[in-house]
Order: C-alpha cells, then structure tokens, then sequence
C-alpha cells in the first residue's frame, strides 16, 4: 500500500506543468525531525543545488533507534520513485538516509531495464562512518561501483561523516565528536561550487561510473571553536591551531585527492538553467610547461660578441632623432655657423678710410656715425654672426642651427 501511494504521488508531481520538461531531484532525508525534509531544505540543500530542480521529498522513517528498518522502508520507497519519474533525475541521500541511495544503485545494477547511465546520477551527503553502524545490525559497505556517476559529500572534522581512521588519537576523536555538533547539519546547505580543488577527488569504476569525493574545508577546528567564542584573539588560535591540527590529521588516512579532473557530471538534457554547480578541478601543469611560459611575450636577446654588426646599426638609429620637430638647442648662444663669411671690399675700404681720420685728428676713438655703423667692423676678439639669410646661403639649412620659426612650432609637432 505505501509503495503504491508513492508511485501515485511521483505521478501526479511529473504531470505537473512544466515538471515533464525540468530535472527532478529524488531525496531522502536523515533521522529524526530531518526524516521528512521542507521545501526550503530541501531548495537550500548544498547551496541551492537543487533550487532550479523538481524537488521530492522521499518518504522515510528515519527512525535513529532502527537503522535497519529505515533503510529498507527508505530503499523501497526511493527505487520506485526512480520508476515513477520520467526524464533526467539525481537521487539524494542526507546522513542516514544516504545509505538509502547506495542500496538503489546496487538494486538498478540487477534490474533488468534500469534507467541508462545518461538519465540517472545521485547524490550521497554527510553519509554516516562505520563507527555508527556498530550494534545496528546493518553491515557498512562502501560505495557501490555501478555504471552512474555519485557525488559524496562530506565536512572536514564531522564526527558522523568524518569520524577518525584511528580511534586511539584522542585530539582527533575528541575534535569528531564536536565536529558532529557544530558542522553535520549546517554543511549540508555549503555551497560545494566554493570548495577549493585541491578537497575534490574523483575516480572512475570499472562499470564506467565516475564518484566524486568533496570534503568541505573547516578553517576552524571543533576543539578550537569554544576558545574563539569566548573572545580568544586570532593570534592565540592560530597558534594553538599549528600544534593541534598536525596531530588531529594524523588520525585520519586521507586519499588526498590523487585522481583530479573536473568535476560533477549534468543528467542529460536538462533545460537551461537547472544545471548543477560544475566543481572544476584543473589539472596540475608541469615544472616544463611553467619554464616555457617564463620567457614569453620577450623580445630575442642579441649577443653583442656574435653580432656586432647588428649592434652598432642599433646604435646609429638611436642616435638619430626620428622628428626634426623634436630637437631643440639647449642654449641659443652655444648654435654659432662653423664658417665666418669675409667683409666685403666696401667695408675693407671704409675702414681705411676711418684709419685714416683717426691718425689725422690724433683720436683714439671714434664712433661711427649713420650708414658707417652698419658698415663697422669688430675688434679682432669679437665675432660677427652672419645674417640668417647669408648663413643660408653659404651653409645650408641642414649646417646651421634650427631657426626660431623651428622652435616655436616644436610644441605643436610635438603633440601630434
């Protein structure tokens, strides 16, 4: 009767308008109040992995007293939901209801016509460790390797998944055994898209299923958060953090995330905007790859022993202005013509001529007067600066220093 009323209740929800055209996410939730999940949870769920899905909560017991009636209510109720729900489907599991999906997985395995590989994926958080199957009567068993991809979600320090490989460390149990408290629950609504690569692990079966491992970091150690909470300063914690936490990991066997690659396969087709949070997990790149990527972009370099050639051709270009425009004297005064041009003989003869007046009047001086004074000549330790237009004529433009018109359109050459 109840596995009819469930296949009954996956029907209507997968003729619902727009559910046939959507991902539909089975879950099962945990023990206790947890055993039947809200709408917000189950939304929330991993950070809101499963808000753009068809959500359903499966019906389970999740009795804490009764593992072994739990699972097979659960798995019942679960495999015949997976029947029940046409298109793209992932089947979830929280804590004691994760069993749940292993036991499907290894029913679909047997069935004759079970869902293809491209259909079907599952999700599997905060599964219980071995320790918590003691005195249930149910055997722990790893996950199964079937030919659908699994994610396995975990916290780091959770003492209901992540209970210690070594029971004897007592920092590591003692460190679990918080860990259940403060982070079993609350990781289930982490965001796993935000987990860094390097806590994601992911191994392929010999059916041609791939599982995924994802444990959640935890900055801060159980044992450590009762001393944060009561105001101990950053310094103090991470000091007690660096002796502490050597000792709590070494209680753990840790896979270490040999086998990367990117991360969680889609259940084909899904419509846009349901696809689940893609975990990228690159590829380390080789000390060869990271050498070769040193030196681009860089220009060749020029040995100037192998080329010399080359060398000084650079250095005459360089020593070559690329804009006459550019190229201005430093001090006026320093730009004289290389060449003084010869007084003419109307000059040679005026001067004589002035010789000859001062010798007569006995004057040692005398200045010149009107048309003379253009015409007098310096004394021997003076020079005489052509007039533009004769040091033109005799020089050239390219002898002579830059004209003033040169300088006072520098600027404007400058700026174009």
């Amino acid at each position: 009767m109840r596995r009819t009323l469930m296949v009954l209740l996956l029907a209507l929800v997968a003729t619902m308008p727009g559910a046939a055209h959507s991902a539909t996410a089975l879950i099962v939730g945990g023990a206790g109040k947890y055993a039947v999940l809200t709408e917000e949870q189950m939304a929330a769920a991993l950070g809101g992995r499963f808000k753009d899905y068809t959500r359903v909560n499966v019906p389970f017991p999740g009795l804490p007293d009764d593992l072994r009636y739990s699972l097979d209510v659960g798995t019942e109720n679960l495999h015949a939901a997976v029947y029940a729900t046409p298109g793209p489907k992932t089947i979830g599991g929280v804590s004691e209801g994760a069993p749940v999906v292993d036991e499907v997985l290894r029913r679909l395995m047997n069935d004759p016509n079970p869902p293809p590989a491209g259909e079907l994926n599952a999700v599997m958080l905060g599964t219980m460790s071995p320790i918590w199957y003691l005195f249930t009567g149910v055997d722990y068993r790893a996950v199964a390797d079937t030919r659908y991809d699994v994610m396995v979600v975990k916290a780091e320090y959770d003492g209901i998944a992540d209970w210690p490989d070594n029971w004897i460390n007592v920092l590591a149990v003692a460190n679990a055994v918080l860990g259940a408290l403060q982070l079993h629950v609350s990781s289930a609504f982490y965001d796993i898209s935000l987990v860094p690569p390097e806590y994601v692990a992911r191994k392929t079966n010999s059916e041609g299923g791939t599982t995924t491992t994802v444990l959640i970091p935890t900055p801060l150690l159980p044992l450590l958060k009762p001393l944060a909470d009561a105001g101990a300063s950053q310094e103090t914690i991470d000091c007690l953090d660096g002796v502490i936490r050597p000792i709590i990991d070494s209680g753990y066997w840790r896979f270490w995330f040999k086998d990367r690659s990117s991360g969680w396969p889609l259940p084909p087709p899904e419509p846009a905007g349901t696809a689940p949070m893609d975990i990228a997990v690159p590829e380390p790149g080789s000390p060869g790859d990271v050498e070769r990527d040193l030196g681009a972009g860089l220009p060749p370099v020029v040995d100037p022993e192998s080329d010399q050639s080359g060398t000084a051709a650079a250095d005459d270009a360089t020593a070559q202005p690329t804009d006459d425009a550019t190229v201005q004297p430093t001090d006026d005064a320093t730009v004289q013509p290389t060449d003084v041009p010869a007084p003419s003989d109307e000059a040679v003869g005026n001067r004589e001529q002035e010789d000859d007046r001062n010798a007569a009047t006995g004057n040692g001086e005398v200045a010149p007067a009107g048309d003379d004074a253009a015409a007098a000549e310096p004394e021997e330790n003076e020079s005489v600066a052509p007039a533009p237009d004769e040091a033109m004529a005799d020089d050239g433009a390219d002898s002579a220093g830059p004209s003033s018109s040169t300088s006072d359109d520098a600027p404007d050459a400058i700026g174009k």
